[in-house]
C-alpha cells in the first residue's frame, strides 16, 4: 500500500548523499601538518598547504589544486592534501577521481573522519551500499559520535531493508534539529515493521521540524493522514 512512499524515501537517500552528505568545507579538518623546526627554515609543505587552503576557501580551486599536488610531493605520508583534492574533483563533478583521492587520504591518515564521510557519500550516490556500509562502520570506529556518518549509516540500513538497525542508529541523532530528516526514515521504518503508532509519532515529529516548501513534507502528511484514517 505504501510502496510508493518507501520508494520515495529510497530515492532521496541518493540525493542526500552528495547534496548534503559531504563534510563542511568551510572548516579545515583537524589533520596535523608537520611543524617546522624553529632552528631551521620553515616547512615548505606547511606553508604551501596554508596557501592552498586560502585559495580553496576563496573558490580558486584550480590554483589550489596545483599547490596541493606539490604538497603531496613534499609530504607524501599526509592524507590531508588528497582530502582537499577529493573535494576539488567533487566540485568538478569528477566523482571517480574524488573517490580515489578520499581513499588515498584515509589510507595515509586513518583518523581523517571527514574523508570516510565523503567516501560514503559517493558510494551511496553510486548505489554501492555494501561498500558504503563497510566504510561508514570503519569511520565510526575512528569517531563513534560523528553524526553525519550515523545519518548515512541509518539510511544505508534503510535501503538494505534493515529497518530495526536503521531506527536504532537514526534515533541516536534526533536530538540535533539538523537531522530532522532522520524522523522521516524512522517513521517509514516503523511502517515496514507494521508499527503504525510509532510510525505516525515519528512522521509528525518530522512534519513539526521540516521547513515549509519541501515536497516530502506534503507526501509525509498524506501518509500520516492515511494511517490515522485506518485506526
Amino acid at each position: 500500500m505504501f510502496i510508493k512512499y518507501i520508494q520515495l524515501a529510497t530515492v532521496l537517500v541518493l540525493s542526500f548523499a552528495v547534496i548534503t552528505g559531504c563534510s563542511n568545507e568551510a572548516k579545515a579538518p583537524k589533520q596535523p601538518i608537520a611543524e617546522e623546526n624553529k632552528t631551521e627554515t620553515p616547512n615548505p609543505a606547511k606553508e604551501k598547504y596554508e596557501a592552498a587552503l586560502s585559495l580553496y576557501n576563496a573558490g580558486k580551486i584550480d590554483e589550489a589544486k596545483s599547490i596541493l599536488e606539490e604538497c603531496i610531493k613534499l609530504d607524501a605520508a599526509n592524507g590531508i592534501y588528497e582530502y582537499y583534492l577529493g573535494n576539488i574533483y567533487r566540485k568538478q563533478n569528477d566523482l571517480n577521481k574524488a573517490h580515489a583521492n578520499y581513499q588515498n587520504a584515509v589510507a595515509k591518515s586513518p583518523d581523517l573522519i571527514e574523508g570516510y564521510n565523503n567516501i560514503v557519500a559517493i558510494q551511496m550516490y553510486n548505489q554501492d551500499f555494501d561498500n558504503a556500509l563497510l566504510t561508514a562502520n570503519k569511520g565510526l570506529q575512528v569517531k563513534p559520535d560523528f553524526a553525519d556518518l550515523k545519518f548515512k549509516l541509518g539510511q544505508i540500513y534503510f535501503v538494505q531493508n534493515k529497518f530495526e538497525e536503521s531506527i536504532k542508529v537514526l534515533s541516536e541523532i534526533t536530538s540535533d534539529p539538523k537531522y530532522f530528516e532522520a524522523y522521516r526514515f524512522i517513521g517509514f521504518g516503523y511502517m515496514q515493521l507494521n508499527k503504525k503508532q510509532e510510525a505516525v509519532t515519528n512522521m509528525k515529529k518530522y512534519l513539526e521540524l521540516a521547513p515549509e516548501g519541501l515536497n516530502t513534507k506534503v507526501e509525509v502528511a498524506n501518509v500520516v493522514k492515511e494511517l490515522e484514517s485506518k485506526k
